[in-house]
Order: C-alpha cells, then sequence, then structure tokens
C-alpha cells in the first residue's frame, strides 16, 4: 500500500493537462487514511499547485514534498515544491519530509495498519477521477508537431542543467 500519492493529475505543462477529479474527496479520503500527497517540483509538472496544496492541507492530508528528478542536477527543483507548500499554508509538522526517521518509520506502519483494515473495490476507484476530453485527437497530431514538443523539452531539459 502506497503511503504517499504522488502525479495525481498527471500533468506535463503545454503537453497534457492532467486529470480532473472531486479533489476534496480524493483529499479526504487520503486525510481519512493519514496518506501523504506529493508536491513534484518538476517545472514541466508542478503537480500539485498551490491551490490544491491549500485544499490538501486544509483536509488534512499530510504533505510530501519532491522534485521528479530524473538527475542529480534536477534535485535543485526542490525550492519549487517548498515555495508551493508555503504558498498552500502548509504546517511544517504536516511535511513528511521533516519527520524524524523514528517517526517516519512508526507513520508508514500506522498507515500500512490503516490501510489494511479498508478495501476498497476496485470499480469504486473510478469515481474518484476523470480524464478531460481532449482538444484534438491524438490521430490528428501531426508527427511534426510531436517531434518539435520532444526537442522543445530536451532543451528546456539541457538549458535547466546548465543554469
Amino acid at each position: 500500500m502506497p503511503q504517499i500519492l504522488g502525479h495525481r493529475r498527471g500533468r506535463v505543462y503545454n503537453f497534457r493537462l492532467g486529470l480532473t477529479a472531486d479533489w476534496l474527496r480524493v483529499f479526504a479520503e487520503a486525510a481519512k487514511l493519514d496518506k501523504a500527497v506529493k508536491i513534484g517540483g518538476y517545472p514541466d509538472r508542478q503537480d500539485l499547485s498551490p491551490d490544491l496544496v491549500q485544499m490538501a492541507a486544509k483536509a488534512g492530508c499530510r504533505i510530501s514534498l519532491g522534485t521528479d528528478s530524473h538527475g542529480a542536477f534536477q534535485l535543485r527543483f526542490m525550492g519549487l515544491s517548498a515555495a508551493s507548500a508555503l504558498l498552500g499554508d502548509v504546517k511544517r509538522d504536516r511535511i513528511v519530509n521533516f519527520l524524524s526517521a523514528e517517526n517516519l518509520l512508526g507513520w508508514v506502519d500506522s498507515v500500512r495498519t490503516l490501510s489494511k483494515g479498508r478495501s476498497r473495490p476496485a470499480s469504486a476507484s473510478h469515481k474518484l477521477h476523470t480524464r478531460p476530453k481532449p482538444a484534438a485527437s491524438a490521430k490528428s497530431l501531426s508527427r511534426h508537431s510531436l517531434k518539435s514538443q520532444k526537442r522543445k523539452s530536451k532543451r528546456l531539459s539541457e538549458t535547466s542543467r546548465l543554469n
């Protein structure tokens, strides 16, 4: 059972909108199960947005700060996660990154114990989120535009590595 829910929206800036969901319900369930939701600081994702971070914090969720790094140079994105937590009014004691090792392990054990006592039918999970309707079908995207998007993403990645 996961303790931290990451990539909830599956958003990628200027490429994929990500999921829409009944976020109040999602965060209420996560809080009930004492799960954490992850703030991903990678610039192309920025998942969760500060407004959703604030909603998660108000619901009582724990928060995990992450970078979504795929290389050591991307670890600097942690500052974006921390900034989002500040904008979302997350209290330090709700951020799992700040737990002592002993408290972190205790929290993981309690989440596992709590999760074992609850099982949700697989069919119920589809009601928590839906994918937005795309503006254009995948077939209508030209090969050129996909290649262009990949080149742009690669340039952004290379530029961030240089800075």
